[in-house]
């Protein structure tokens, strides 16, 4: 974190203009105002993170060089730690394009709206809201998601509008049988506590000398489990993990990583 402020604050070009904000959503909000304000101006703004498509190309192109690289695999399953949603869509644009992932599973901190969504269908932040060592899982209302719903209901942009009309009036939004089905066919989710991620942390750390994000660690955590349940039904022929910050991806490194 400190690294990327410095990276911020000490670029030199002229007419730059440095906003911190402390909130992920805050900051989400204040970019498409900032973007508008902008444009009546005449200035064109763009954003780095992953509210702007332009964010989500290079990621899938690391599903798609995965795929190739897994060729002789055959279908995978990936694992994602997942906030906003852009990462494990970008794997689902991979598939879309012919990358051959069977199942994404959605990796989430205490702050579980995603997890619980891919299970029911169901997109409702709640009341409760915890303070995680991962914070970008921690994040109640998704951008990308939205975009999941289109393709989920075929493009029908009046039900997308339908479901975003009863989550700024009600909080929450339900999917049609329809899209749950779809849903259901290719998702999963996973949650990892605040303990756990430290632990995973921690066991990594005295295993080989890598202190890893938190996200990923909270991944990690997941994957244990998964690969426990999925070996018992399915019997995957590779799990890809994918680590966030460096944007890292590890392949087949399943039962190699619980065995150090």
């Amino acid at each position: 974190m400190k690294t990327q402020r410095k990276a911020f604050q000490d670029f030199t070009v002229e007419e730059k203009l440095n906003v911190e904000i402390r909130e992920k959503a805050e900051a989400e909000r204040d970019a498409r105002v900032f973007r508008a304000e902008a444009e009546k101006a005449g200035t064109l703004l763009s954003s780095a993170n992953s509210i702007n498509t332009g964010r989500l190309v290079p990621q899938i192109g690391y599903y798609l060089l995965a795929a190739a690289r897994l060729a002789d695999k055959g279908a995978f399953d990936v694992v994602v730690p997942s906030g906003n949603f852009g990462n494990i869509l970008a794997a689902y644009y991979a598939k879309m394009l012919g990358a051959p992932i069977r199942k994404f599973v959605c990796a989430s901190n205490v702050n579980d709206v995603l997890a619980r969504f891919v299970a029911t269908g169901v997109y409702d932040p709640g009341e409760n809201f915890t303070v995680t060592n991962s914070p970008s899982m921690d994040i109640r209302k998704s951008s990308n998601v939205e975009r999941l719903l289109w393709i989920l209901n075929d493009g029908d942009s009046a039900e997308v509008a339908r479901l975003m009309k009863d989550f700024a009036e009600k909080g929450r939004y339900e999917l049609n049988d329809a899209a749950k089905a779809k849903l259901f066919a290719d998702f999963s989710g996973g949650v990892a506590s605040p303990e756990e991620t430290e632990a995973e942390m921690r066991r990594m750390r005295e295993a080989c000398g890598y202190v890893l994000d938190p996200h990923t660690a909270a991944e990690l955590s997941i994957d244990a489990r998964y690969i426990l349940v999925v070996d018992s039904l399915l019997c995957p022929s590779a799990l890809l993990m994918v680590g966030t910050g460096i944007c890292c991806i590890w392949a087949m490194l399943a039962q190699l990583w619980r065995a150090t």
